[in-house]
């Protein structure tokens, strides 16, 4: 069968699984626990995509003496394993999407904000940890999202694995993931279930907007004229 796509690269955080109640209890657990202000719920997703050595800065605000980000961010990835492993679930239709595509010869990989080995620990509490063939995230790259490193980073891996240059799609629910599709030049498509809505993800202009996962296999399965 002849896809106009080769490859998917897909975010996970809102796009794959539902980690939000994870991020926003860990979160705000974390900065409680060195007496700072807890972020609001808001606040964020507002910053989900976005790696925490650099949110937790923007979210914490003015210093208190003795506490430095470096000290909430190991308190965070000290409780977010088991938080995450109760409260993160995966899309409806997400398993079955990846098992066509799977099944039909596409490439995948995972373009993400988290460590890898978060990641690989998610991936396989969800029974994913067979389907991708390139993992990419925050410890792989020296630039975050929405910088084009790591896109580049996984589209360089897929075509060093596959020996041809990849046509890909970057599927994602945050503004950084539209953003470095564009900027690694890729075909972008954004998907409204996650922390950013419809109206936040239109101004960034992807390629497809979707708004299940129904239309999304739509976009990916689109067969060449």
């Amino acid at each position: 069968m002849n896809y106009f796509y080769d490859a998917v690269f897909f975010d996970f955080d809102g796009t794959i699984a539902d980690t939000r109640e994870a991020s926003i209890e860990a979160t705000q657990t974390a900065f409680q626990h060195f007496g700072l202000t807890r972020p609001s719920s808001e606040l964020i997703l507002q910053y989900m995509g976005i790696p925490i050595e650099k949110s937790f800065d923007a979210m914490r605000g003015p210093s208190i003496s003795g506490v430095n980000t470096e000290e909430i961010i190991s308190f965070f990835r000290h409780i977010y394993p088991s938080i995450c492993d109760k409260t993160t679930y995966l899309y409806d239709g997400i398993s079955e999407l990846l098992s066509t595509l799977k099944s039909e010869h596409f490439y995948l990989a995972v373009v993400t904000s988290k460590k890898s080995t978060v990641l690989s620990t998610n991936l396989e509490k969800l029974g994913l940890n067979n389907i991708f063939d390139v993992i990419i995230g925050s410890d792989h790259v020296s630039h975050y999202k929405p910088h084009p490193e790591p896109l580049n980073m996984a589209i360089h891996k897929l075509n060093t694995l596959t020996q041809k240059e990849i046509f890909g799609v970057i599927v994602g629910d945050a503004l950084s993931d539209i953003e470095m599709g564009k900027a690694a030049n890729i075909d972008t498509c954004g998907v409204t279930w996650g922390a950013f809505k419809q109206d936040v993800l239109a101004k960034a202009s992807p390629d497809s907007l979707v708004h299940s996962v129904s239309e999304l296999r739509s976009v990916l399965l689109k067969k060449t004229t």
